[in-house]
């Protein structure tokens, strides 16, 4: 894949590639072990979801990793067996905040606010709870990737 800043010329002419949505399914996901759901450059990220099914009946804790141009930015929570939970970027700088917000709620809200560009990106997310055998943790991501046309 061309870089953008490292392949540039006058000559060349880039456009947003859509790509099939980045995704993974794991049964029975191993307790604090990060599973990256994409990992690329000259990309634009347009939706990062995840969900839990099970674990233990109720729910468990959360971390999302991104890595951004260098940049790491994280969020870890609790959230509920079966809830679709959103992830965008939030307003603090990765060295003072935890530079993401999860959250359930509408989807149309969520999209609305995640539209983020970078050279070089790594998206990352790990259950931190007990986990078991039936477990399933599943992430998606939309995104574009910039290619010389």
């Amino acid at each position: 894949m061309p870089s953008a800043q490292a392949g540039y010329s006058a000559a060349n002419k880039y456009w947003l590639k859509d790509h099939d949505t980045a995704y993974i399914n794991i049964t029975g996901p191993v307790r604090n072990q990060w599973y990256t759901v994409l990992q690329t450059d000259d990309v634009r990220i347009l939706v990062f979801a995840f969900m839990g099914i099970d674990l233990l009946a109720a729910g468990a804790d959360f971390e999302i990793r991104w890595t951004l141009d260098g940049n790491v930015y994280t969020t870890a929570d609790y959230f509920a067996s079966g809830t679709q939970i959103y992830v965008t970027r939030d307003q603090y700088p990765s060295g003072i905040g935890s530079g993401l917000i999860a959250q359930a709620g509408s989807r149309s809200a969520m999209l609305s606010l995640l539209d983020k560009r970078a050279l070089m990106a790594k998206l990352e997310i790990r259950i931190k709870s007990v986990t078991l055998a039936t477990d399933v943790l599943m992430a998606w991501c939309v995104y574009e990737t910039l290619e010389v046309t």
